[in-house]
């Protein structure tokens, strides 16, 4: 039997839209533009959207900034540090996996298990840039 999100949850860093926002420097209406987009990973658990913290790669510090963003019903801008960005190897290979029929809760299965094509979880490889050895594993796999 598959897991849940929930269960997916308890053995996946995941961090709520609000922080996810503040770290990439945009507005909360943003991250689920992403989320939809594929550029950067979610679950909802209890009607609650939960971004897949390994879906957001961090910042060299000298790239880091500080960014306004403006707060719901002030007129005053909210100042965050940027310190993150989306994953930029992440969204070929979901696209390439919902291609092959995964729905979303598989593919994030299929990225946070140990894979034994890649000797180690596919997401580790999507973060230290090996995203064509990964694509070639899910395109196979999905197929």
């Amino acid at each position: 039997m598959a897991e849940t999100p929930e269960e997916m949850l308890k053995r996946i860093p995941h961090i709520s839209v609000t922080e996810a926002a503040d770290r990439i420097g945009v507005e909360k209406s943003r991250i689920k533009q992403l989320v939809n987009e594929r550029h950067i990973l979610a679950l909802k658990s209890r009607g609650e959207r939960r971004v897949l913290e390994e879906t957001l790669q961090a910042l060299p510090p000298e790239d880091q900034y500080v960014a306004e963003l403006r707060q719901q019903g002030s007129s005053e801008p909210r100042l965050v540090r940027v310190t993150d960005e989306p994953l930029a190897t992440l969204r070929g290979t979901v696209l390439l996996l919902e291609d092959g029929g995964y729905t979303n809760e598989e593919l994030v299965d299929w990225l946070w298990r140990d894979n034994p094509w890649l000797q180690a979880r596919p997401i580790d490889k999507l973060r230290e840039g090996s995203h064509k050895q990964v694509n070639r594993v899910a395109a196979t796999e999905s197929w």
